[in-house]
């Protein structure tokens, strides 16, 4: 869904970027959750010479 790597998906875990649970070793990500990250991260392009 955010095309995304593992090991990208890893590091947001670790650095708390994305929320999850752990149910009999299987990861849970709430997909609101999941719907804010890149809501968060977007920047607006910028228009030159306007």
């Amino acid at each position: 869904m955010l095309h995304i790597s593992r090991r990208t998906l890893q590091n947001y875990r670790d650095k708390g970027i994305i929320s999850y649970a752990s149910v009999g070793g299987t990861l849970l990500y709430p997909e609101s959750k999941i719907n804010e990250v890149p809501e968060r991260n977007y920047y607006k392009p910028r228009v030159f010479g306007r």
